[in-house]
């Protein structure tokens, strides 16, 4: 069984590599439609080590960091909703609103289809998961800090 700390060593992995991608690619945000097609071969692959470790991320935090967090300040969380627990955060005081996550996690679900033929929705999803990471990443934080 995973404990909390190793949950959040497996978490500060995929913030490591989101960080490394945003290093190289924030000169190129906002991103343009008209501009994907002529995006260099690693600037492509940042791009996608960034929906990549973003999805994890989010993911992560919500199917295993989230239930370890409240089972170690002896929250009762076995039948609870997503959004049970998220509003169990926010009284905690870890997060400010639940409405962040859930604009996450919607995020997290356009990234799981790919529009080739309509570069307006591909660059809207790539902004959208550029400027939405300091709120996931603070939810790591904030996690973090109240487990220490």
């Amino acid at each position: 069984m995973t404990t909390l700390m190793e949950a959040i060593k497996i978490a500060d992995i995929h913030k490591e590599r989101i960080i490394k991608a945003i290093q190289h690619l924030e000169p190129l945000f906002p991103i343009k439609a008209a501009s994907l097609e002529h995006l260099q071969e690693i600037d492509m692959l940042y791009l996608e080590m960034l929906t990549s470790r973003f999805s994890k991320l989010q993911d992560y935090i919500g199917s295993t960091l989230i239930d370890l967090f409240l089972d170690s300040q002896a929250e009762m969380t076995l039948r609870l909703s997503m959004l049970d627990k998220l509003h169990l955060l926010e009284k905690l005081g870890v997060i400010k609103d639940s409405f962040s996550w859930q604009r996450m996690r919607e995020i997290r679900n356009h990234l799981a289809h790919e529009y080739p033929s309509v570069p307006d929705i591909t660059a809207k999803h790539l902004n959208d998961v550029f400027y939405c990471i300091p709120d996931l990443l603070a939810l790591l934080y904030s996690i973090k800090n109240y487990s220490k």
